[in-house]
């Protein structure tokens, strides 16, 4: 028997695309708006997510710029402590400790920076962040405007209250991308924070 209706399934596909198009552009929207909050907070703690070390042993141009952002605002005293946290990459070098070199050689006292050389991503950061500190502590999470809103969400998940983001002033053409990547990592968080919130 004939489909008396046969443009059906290509047409209700070109629909769930374009529902899919929708959605996913809405979360990369939610993603970049959740990126600038407040930025006149103060807080007890920034934590510094890890990122590319070069070859020579310096930080990539991306982490210099989170640590410059990090050392803007204990600068101007809206953090009073750092928390470096990053693994070890494919270069052989521990992110945290090149962090920590790094900002001691700006001037912050070794004792204001702590260090975990296990955070190897966002939600081991945020869990070894609670360890350290306690949920009563106030954060705020210092990295790419594309990843600071899942990484306040992790922050959160893990028992922090009072949490805030910030974004160092650099782009770069790989954003673009990164707010693609960033979308399905999000979308985890975040109904993992519905979940919670039901139990």
């Amino acid at each position: 028997m004939n489909n008396p209706y046969p443009d059906s399934v290509p047409h209700l596909m070109v629909r769930m695309l374009g529902a899919l198009s929708i959605i996913f552009t809405l979360c990369v929207l939610a993603i970049y708006v959740d990126s600038h909050g407040k930025t006149n907070f103060v807080a007890d703690v920034g934590i510094v997510y890890g990122n590319k070390i070069e070859p020579d042993g310096s930080p990539s141009d991306r982490l210099e710029a989170r640590l410059a952002a990090a050392l803007y605002l204990y600068q101007h005293h809206q953090i009073e402590s750092i928390f470096v946290s990053g693994g070890t990459g494919p270069e052989g070098f521990d992110e945290a400790m090149v962090m920590k070199d790094y900002l001691i050689a700006k001037g912050i006292p070794s004792k204001d920076i702590d260090v975990d050389s296990s955070g190897i991503n966002t939600h081991l950061t945020s869990l070894h962040a609670v360890s350290k500190f306690g949920q009563g502590m106030s954060v705020v999470a210092i990295s790419q405007r594309y990843h600071l809103s899942r990484a306040k969400l992790s922050l959160k998940h893990a028992g922090f209250d009072e949490v805030y983001g910030y974004a160092p002033d650099y782009t770069e053409l790989r954003d673009t991308y990164s707010y693609v990547r960033e979308v399905p990592a999000w979308l985890k968080y975040w109904m993992k924070g519905l979940w919670l919130q039901r139990c």
